[in-house]
């Protein structure tokens, strides 16, 4: 029998950057003529019915898996469990995991922090994990943004059962690939061993983020995330784009990959800027090509970043990145040749960096271009997991 049954546990398969990577692993394991299954802990928000809260314990209702496709193609499950409200049992071994992992030769966890991977380290299976970030890093924001009552919950709960599995992770997963040099450094600080970690960034397919034919007119900064995600820092680039626009008042400021909060409409009416600010919402994946190339500086303000697709794939269509000093996109933003890494989070500093931009755009461009076809590779991509698969199986993938 050719290829393998191969079981990738990840995030809810639906939007961000974990998504975006996973999408990426199944079709290369799929080209490798693989049977790719993805599976996923089934959150309260998206999947309620296949949950048990404490406030159904009541009922008798006992955690459902549900059957579904993933990435169009790919046979999905989304897995149910106990007590969702505390985060940590998303990442708890239970029997509806264990039916799924014995169907499956292969076992790989992506994730943003290294949580998914509990799963597979408790159930004994060697295992691939792919991750951009350490679990309090990753946290940060939304712990700082809490309701009181949650906040305590979890102070006492939540955060020492998701310390106490990241540690499980991180000594019994079989080879931890970081998407960044930020992520090998958060890993290690948090207890990973050196010979635990290797470096596999996510590639970019160049044949699909290509630049556009001629440069776009205008100056037109924009930025693709769920910006509404505490962590993407999307106020301080309001900020930003108001003062670059005293200097600069022709350019524009176009956003992607959310739709604006009452907060952010507000935000950008008291800064006089509801002329110059587009909002395109959440955008198929066909169309990502087409919204970067319409732009002439991609702006990353991020307080955390494991590394950013996005950024990658502006790049690759020749978008200069300006980005705070965030994390990951140091392994991509480099001051004067693919773009400007700032040394700091103040708008001030951004609205430079962003002219800086503007006004280098055709070198930066050229750099941003070249550095992404030398680094981010599908070709690279590929090696990466023919080494880390040979490193765990003892085989070719």
């Amino acid at each position: 029998m050719n290829g393998h049954d191969v079981l990738v546990v990840t995030h809810p398969p639906f939007e961000g950057g974990v998504p975006a990577k996973t999408r990426i692993l199944c079709h290369h394991l799929a080209a490798l003529g693989h049977r790719v299954t993805v599976a996923w802990y089934a959150t309260l928000a998206h999947n309620p019915e296949l949950n048990v809260p404490s406030w159904r314990l009541h009922t008798g209702q006992r955690p459902m898996v549900g059957s579904t496709v993933a990435f169009d193609q790919f046979p999905g499950a989304a897995v149910g469990c106990w007590l969702p409200e505390l985060e940590a049992p998303y990442y708890r071994f239970s029997s509806r995991w264990s039916r799924l992992i014995e169907q499956h030769d292969r076992h790989i966890a992506v994730g943003g922090p290294p949580m998914v991977a509990n799963i597979l380290a408790q159930a004994g299976v060697p295992h691939l994990l792919w991750c951009a970030s350490d679990v309090m890093a990753d946290r940060l924001d939304r712990q700082a943004r809490m309701p009181l009552p949650r906040a305590i919950v979890d102070t006492i709960i939540t955060r020492p059962w998701l310390r106490a599995q990241q540690a499980f992770i991180l000594a019994r997963s079989s080879l931890i690939l970081g998407v960044s040099h930020y992520t090998l450094d958060r890993l290690s600080k948090v207890g990973a061993v050196a010979s635990s970690l290797e470096y596999l960034p996510i590639p970019v397919d160049s044949a699909r983020f290509t630049p556009p034919a001629t440069s776009p007119t205008g100056e037109i900064v924009g930025f693709a995330a769920r910006f509404e995600d505490p962590r993407k820092n999307l106020p301080m680039l309001l900020e930003a784009f108001a003062l670059l626009r005293q200097r600069r008042p022709q350019a524009r400021l176009r956003l992607a990959g959310s739709a604006p909060s009452p907060q952010t409409l507000e935000q950008v009416q008291r800064l006089g800027q509801s002329d110059a600010v587009d909002f395109a919402g959440a955008l198929a994946f066909q169309d990502l090509p087409e919204f970067y190339r319409s732009l002439s500086v991609f702006a990353l303000p991020s307080h955390q970043e494991g590394l950013c697709l996005a950024g990658l794939e502006a790049m690759a269509c020749g978008v200069p990145v300006v980005s705070t000093p965030c994390g990951g996109p140091a392994d991509f933003v480099h001051s004067g040749k693919s773009g400007i890494l700032l040394a700091d989070w103040e708008p001030q500093t951004m609205a430079k960096g962003i002219e800086q931009a503007l006004i280098e755009r055709k070198t930066l461009s050229i750099g941003a271009i070249e550095l992404i076809r030398a680094q981010f590779s599908p070709a690279a991509f590929s090696d990466g997991i023919s080494r880390a698969w040979q490193r765990v199986w003892g085989e070719a993938p």
